[in-house]
């Protein structure tokens, strides 16, 4: 630590400033990718219809493209939703409660989040690995790869959760 630095200020790593910021960018950068899936999935499903049913033809790629894109929307959305509080939850049940029991329920809720998402991160280790010899029917296309999605989600979370206690602890009880 230099002379007349702040001490809080000599790890950066560890400031509670580097996870906020950290998180800020993950939510930027997440919102932008799930509304890009969202595109190209609407996207592909469009094709689809409008191939086969305007044109009488059917493309073999769209069904399966749309389904992969639509897994990677939906465990990419859920760390986003989890982010921004859009997880349907129990809100009458907390408000019922006094603000420190509210507290805990949350930091509770926290800790069960983070649990799944490391279960689901060690899980999916498994599942990448057999999913990369196996290859979709119609693309060709290492199923490996679609299932990238469940433990990018799964980190993703675990950064969410930890910004999450993190903001909690120091607003404390409301």
């Amino acid at each position: 630590m230099r002379r007349g630095q702040d001490p809080r200020r000599a790890h950066p790593e560890t400031s509670p400033g580097v996870l906020e910021r950290s998180a800020r960018v993950v939510e930027r950068w997440l919102g932008i990718g799930t509304s890009a899936l969202l595109v190209a999935m609407v996207a592909v499903i469009f094709a689809q219809v409008l191939f086969r049913y305007a044109l009488n033809l059917s493309l073999a790629w769209t069904e399966e493209i749309g389904r992969y894109l639509f897994v990677w929307l939906c465990l990419l959305g859920a760390s986003l939703a989890y982010r921004l509080g859009q997880h349907s939850g129990y809100e009458s049940l907390v408000r019922a409660l006094s603000p420190g029991a509210a507290h805990r329920v949350m930091i509770g809720v926290d800790l069960c989040v983070a649990v799944f998402s490391l279960a689901m991160l060690v899980s999916s280790v498994e599942l990448i690995e057999s999913g990369l010899g196996q290859f979709t029917p119609a693309t060709q296309f290492r199923i490996g790869y679609v299932y990238l999605a469940f433990p990018l989600s799964a980190l993703l979370m675990l950064i969410f959760v930890a910004d999450a206690v993190r903001q909690r602890r120091h607003a404390g009880p409301v």
